[in-house]
């Protein structure tokens, strides 16, 4: 299951995450798309990432700003329509990367290998740099979907799926929510 979304969010609450974003004040925080590298081929490219955990199961402190995090909550469940149950809530920003080409991409990786879990990434920002989708667990990858980036849409797939983020190399960056939750079963 693949299923793509635009207007995922009421008008006010998607410009109300530009807007917390895209602030001056916004802590984001340099890292790297995946920092375990276990699965890449020749058009993988390991490449700096800012972040922003907002919400991390595993961790000793898992909301790490509680005024986002209801932000998130709300946001969630508009875009699978229940109550939201998620592992991790995170925001990546990619910066432009014209060094790369249309044909690379990020490190291919599974957000969760928990069965029964699902991906969700919100684009919060209009930009190229598509996240794409593969067929296979291993290499050599080939592409079953690839979705551009559109602010006020949202993608949600199975946590299983490879999947990876491209640089931008048209607009100057790129913001998507980045969350993976638990499978209710009711997402429509």
């Amino acid at each position: 299951m693949i299923k793509v979304i635009d207007d995922a969010l009421p008008q006010l609450l998607a410009d109300k995450l530009f807007e917390i974003t895209h602030s001056s004040d916004f802590p984001w925080f340099l890292t790297r798309d995946v920092y375990k590298v276990t699965t890449e081929d020749s058009n993988t490219v390991n490449t700096i990432q800012m972040g922003h955990t907002v919400f991390d199961s595993d961790s000793n402190d898992p909301v790490h700003n509680p005024n986002l995090w209801l932000v998130c909550l709300e946001a969630l469940g508009f875009i699978i329509k229940t109550t939201p149950n998620p592992l991790m809530v995170k925001f990546n920003l990619l910066l432009n990367n014209s060094n790369m080409s249309e044909e690379k991409y990020n490190t291919p990786h599974v957000d969760n290998a928990l069965k029964n879990s699902l991906s969700i990434i919100y684009y919060v920002n209009d930009s190229d740099g598509d996240t794409i989708i593969f067929n296979e667990k291993t290499t050599p990858f080939t592409i079953k979907q690839r979705i551009t980036p559109k602010k006020n849409r949202a993608v949600i797939f199975d946590s299983a799926y490879y999947h990876t983020s491209s640089n931008p190399i048209k607009d100057e960056h790129r913001v998507v929510m980045n969350t993976t939750a638990l499978n209710s079963g009711d997402v429509t």
